[in-house]
């Protein structure tokens, strides 16, 4: 077993300088560290992983809030402030007029002089003309008029404001004929705040996002199935890496790892490979967890078990990402969207 312990450290080896040279699987080491891969050891920091949260943002993704205030032609125009009568009459004239409110007009009757007037009236006397006397005796009166006697009640015009009074003053106001002052202030298209909502990861930040796992994840499903099938190359389970190959075949992996995989395999278990002859439908390829590995941490099977489920975990979280960013309305761009979906379905055929 030794001598095969040997041999894998060699092909491990061998992969990571082969693969050194794969357009695929060149990830920049800045790349990796964002993502706490750079050694085995750092498996630890990858289990630390949590998948995005929904959080608060003040973002353009939740609509405007206010828009920025401007003074443009297009508010409004602005015009000087003025009495004129292009305002309207603000106060009539203050004056007696028969139309105001309490206003009496002139009234008269006639009576019998021993009559006597209704109240409110005054009686006057108008006296007749005197006639021409006639007679030896002057004892006929010829022409003139009798004594007449009237009830009369004077007019009073009371005091109010009419338009028959004659204008006293206009209303205030701004009016164009007084003049251009300037224009009104109205909001822009230009946004000033933004409303807060929540959402796992705002859309500008999301392409970078995509971009950084869609350079990584080849490299970590790599991972994968080298460290699941150096688990069981220690287990000495020819079955399971056979099988494990050939799900890596299902799974996309590039043509380079799976020669690779195929090269330890016959190197491990002197034999060629031949997938057509492998039934895996009874195979199960669970990495048993050993208790023994809490003790005895630095022995080959609990090292590979804890890298294992470290990338194992990146994966999950991964997963548990883009299935909740693709449930974010916030994502227009088509090719974002598809990105997105393809990552996701390329996790799910592990």
């Amino acid at each position: 077993m030794k001598t095969k312990l040997k041999l894998i450290t060699f092909f491990f080896v061998l992969i990571t300088a082969t693969s050194a040279h794969s357009q695929e699987d060149a990830i920049s080491t800045d790349e990796l560290s964002s993502e706490g891969l750079t050694n085995t050891s750092q498996s630890s920091d990858i289990e630390e992983l949590t998948p995005l949260e929904l959080r608060s943002f003040e973002h353009s993704d939740c609509g405007v809030l206010r828009y920025k205030q401007i003074e443009h032609p297009s508010c409004g125009d602005v015009y000087h402030s003025k009495r004129t009568k292009s305002c309207g009459v603000e106060l009539y004239k203050d004056a007696p007029h028969p139309n105001c409110p309490g206003s009496t007009k002139y009234e008269e009757y006639e009576i019998k002089w021993k009559q006597k007037c209704k109240t409110g009236f005054v009686k006057k006397e108008i006296k007749g003309k005197p006639g021409i006397t006639v007679g030896r005796e002057h004892e006929h009166t010829i022409g003139g008029t009798p004594d007449k006697y009237f009830c009369i009640k004077t007019a009073v015009n009371k005091k109010c404001r009419l338009k028959a009074n004659g204008i006293e003053s206009y209303k205030l106001c701004e009016h164009k004929d007084h003049g251009l002052k300037g224009y009104k202030t109205c909001d822009s298209t230009e946004p000033e705040s933004f409303k807060t909502c929540e959402m796992y990861i705002p859309s500008d930040e999301i392409p970078f996002f995509v971009t950084q796992k869609k350079s990584t994840l080849p490299l970590m499903i790599k991972t994968y199935f080298t460290l699941k099938s150096n688990y069981f190359i220690i287990k000495e389970s020819k079955q399971q890496m056979a099988c494990t190959i050939a799900k890596a075949v299902e799974s996309g992996l590039t043509p380079r790892a799976l020669v690779e995989m195929k090269a330890t395999y016959q190197a491990i278990f002197s034999e060629t490979l031949d997938l057509q002859k492998i039934d895996c439908s009874q195979t199960d390829l669970t990495l048993e967890q050993n208790p023994l590995c809490t003790e005895n941490p630095d022995l080959p099977e609990c090292d590979t078990l804890t890298s294992y489920n470290g990338v194992a975990h990146w994966l999950d979280v991964l997963q548990t990402d883009l299935v909740n960013i693709q449930s974010q309305t916030n994502i227009q761009d088509a090719k974002i969207k598809d990105s997105i979906l393809g990552l996701s379905e390329r996790i799910m055929k592990l």
